[in-house]
């Protein structure tokens, strides 16, 4: 879908707010952002506009506006110009550092899922998901999420975790291409839950598979290159 530079402008705001607060975003939160780009009237416009392109959607007629599925997609796949920050390299680099050989892959994914504040995954064997060996490292995170607040919600995500066949397989799909992939909404066994991964393949772990699972609004500005270079990391 083809947007103009303002209409790209104002929907990055709005996934960005929503990012940070967990809310509908209403029009006069980006006003503060954008008032010295655009006026309060063309900001109110092209959000009506985004709405109709099905980019975003009002949940309540009182309510601001949250990213859809496809607005997200459309960020993620259009809008961002991800780097990884030296913080987070040095983090990383510093988490495997003085692993040895047979805990590197949990150490890695400890590391991660601490830095990212998120639920991380590494998986490593070979093709068959039966000779896969899967690390989980970050449940905490996930359930402190507002997304997973509900008794339901919470129990559809603890049965995923434990259904070791199902998880796997959704990493397999979600890592078939090269480099990072992302993976959310239809494409998820879960509607709020989302899949940044990086598959590498190596001589002497076979394939290995790093992602972080999280809620739609992650930051993948931030975490796309995070599990870029810890999936290269792993190649160590």
């Amino acid at each position: 879908m083809a947007l103009d530079r303002r209409a790209q402008t104002v929907l990055q705001t709005v996934v960005e707010l929503y990012i940070t607060k967990a809310e509908a975003i209403s029009s006069g939160f980006v006003c503060q952002e954008l008032q010295e780009k655009f006026s309060s009237a063309t900001i109110r416009h092209v959000m009506a506009d985004l709405e109709k392109e099905g980019l975003l959607y009002q949940p309540h007629t009182s309510a601001g506006r949250i990213p859809t599925e496809a607005g997200l997609r459309l960020y993620v796949h259009e809008l961002l110009s991800p780097r990884l920050q030296p913080w987070d390299r040095s983090h990383l680099e510093d988490a495997v550092a003085h692993a040895v050989p047979h805990d590197f892959v949990e150490q890695l994914g400890h590391g991660l899922a601490a830095l990212a504040g998120q639920m991380a995954v590494v998986a490593v064997g070979a093709e068959a998901l039966s000779h896969t060996v899967l690390y989980m490292e970050g449940t905490r995170y996930l359930v402190k999420q507002p997304e997973f607040s509900q008794i339901k919600k919470v129990r559809q995500l603890l049965h995923l975790i434990d259904d070791r066949a199902q998880m796997l397989g959704w990493l397999t799909r979600a890592g078939a291409n090269e480099g990072v992939s992302v993976t959310l909404g239809k494409e998820s066994p879960l509607p709020d839950l989302a899949c940044v991964v990086s598959k590498r393949a190596q001589a002497n772990r076979g394939c290995v598979t790093v992602g972080l699972l999280g809620p739609t609004r992650m930051n993948y500005n931030r975490l796309i290159p995070m599990v870029e270079f810890a999936a290269y990391l792993s190649e160590r």
